[in-house]
């Protein structure tokens, strides 16, 4: 299976420039507006196994060949193959389950850190990977000083 992440809770296609403006650009304001109150997959950490990982970048690269793309239209493409379930066998993880956060979209604040320092998901499992945590550097230093070898 192909695993992608959901961007933190309340965040949807419809509300969101960036994604929304990618599916436009790759498949059309109708396109967009369909998939607009779908929670946004982030397409930055993406895992597989290998079968599924061929799929998956056979089927991004004939889009974007198709789009003819010149920039950021990946997220839009990969929001339109998991919405539209165009993957034989893929798994979103939600933020309560998730082992990856993107934190990206994440308002300044909502960062959650357990007694140790460590980002936990919605449960309070620490997570095992970190997307875009760079808005969250502050908070995030307990965090990085905990899992740096000195």
């Amino acid at each position: 299976a192909l695993c992608s992440f959901y961007e933190p809770p309340g965040f949807f296609i419809k509300d969101e420039g960036h994604t929304s403006g990618w599916l436009k650009e790759g498949f059309g304001e109708q396109e967009a507006r369909e998939l607009g109150d779908n929670r946004i997959v982030c397409c930055g950490m993406t895992i597989a196994e290998m079968n599924a990982a061929f799929e998956y970048l056979e089927l991004m690269c004939e889009n974007l060949i198709r789009i003819n793309a010149r920039g950021l239209v990946d997220q839009g493409i990969h929001n339109h193959l998991l919405h539209r379930k165009k993957l034989k066998s893929s798994y979103v993880y939600d933020y309560p389950e998730t082992p990856a956060l993107n934190l990206g979209l994440l308002p300044p604040g909502k960062l959650e850190l357990n007694a140790e320092g460590l980002v936990v998901n919605g449960s309070g499992r620490v997570v095992n990977a970190i997307h875009q945590y760079f808005p969250h550097r502050e908070q995030m230093a307990r965090c990085l000083e905990q899992i740096t070898i000195p």
